[in-house]
């Protein structure tokens, strides 16, 4: 992901590593004004959204994270999510979007920052609805969620009942593939849902459904080295849909 950004970087000329650059005690009000505008600028191709991505990433990472709420408070951070949001049908770029975003979160300032834009949230649980086809994304979307739950609140923000249900509608499409069902249970340990956010009771049931048919698959499964194994991720089947399907002795569960 960040190897094709760099790329970009690298063909945006000198513009594009100055940006990159840049030290977090060096980071100027003016300086972060001018890559949000950029990151908001109508028509803005895709690499140069990356770049600017990648740019606010390293500002943001540099120094043990100086620079983190002055991005913030800039602005550079709610920038990624709404360029997250407008493009929500291309793969490719949400996939390293999340990553970028994922690497923003290792700062906990920036983490809250994130948890606590409802935008972020929905824009992650649409993107795991809109391509469940696409295991890599979904694993980089559970773990971007695990990435913002760094403290209670962050995590009760995160737990809203859509991103529950796109975890579960995740799981119970895939649930013969252990990464994801390991990436999505991951999530869901970090979440920490309020009295006031109850959790869909058809995603609960989901959730519990693709877990059961997962146990119950590895405990009994055959120990013969030609043992059945879960469909690996660019199989042949992923694109059309079936790679992920339940197998016949999944629990019945109403898809959430």
């Amino acid at each position: 992901g960040n190897s094709a950004i760099l790329v970009a970087c690298c063909r945006g000329g000198r513009r594009g590593r100055d940006m990159l650059d840049g030290t977090a005690s060096a980071v100027s009000s003016s300086a972060i004004a001018s890559l949000v505008d950029e990151i908001d600028s109508p028509g803005l191709c895709t690499p140069r959204v990356l770049m600017c991505a990648l740019t606010v990433a390293e500002w943001t990472t540099a120094e043990d994270g100086a620079a983190a709420p002055r991005l913030a408070a800039g602005g550079a951070i709610e920038a990624l999510v709404r360029a997250l949001a407008e493009r929500p049908d291309d793969t490719a770029f949400a996939l390293q979007m999340c990553g970028v975003l994922s690497r923003v979160a290792c700062v906990p300032a920036a983490a809250q920052e994130l948890a606590a834009s409802a935008v972020c949230i929905e824009s992650v649980a649409m993107l795991m609805r809109t391509h469940s086809h696409s295991l890599a994304l979904l694993r980089e979307c559970c773990a971007l969620l695990c990435a913002l739950c760094v403290d209670i609140e962050s995590a009760t923000h995160v737990a809203q009942p859509v991103v529950l249900g796109a975890l579960s509608t995740a799981m119970w499409l895939h649930a013969r593939n252990d990464d994801l069902l390991l990436g999505a249970c991951k999530a869901l340990s970090r979440l920490r849902v309020g009295a006031s956010q109850p959790p869909p009771s058809q995603g609960i049931k989901a959730i519990i459904a693709a877990i059961s048919s997962q146990l119950e698959r590895i405990r009994f499964a055959p120990s013969s080295p030609t043992a059945e194994r879960p469909a690996e991720e660019g199989s042949s089947n992923e694109g059309s849909g079936s790679e992920g399907s339940p197998r016949s002795d999944t629990p019945t569960a109403e898809q959430p």
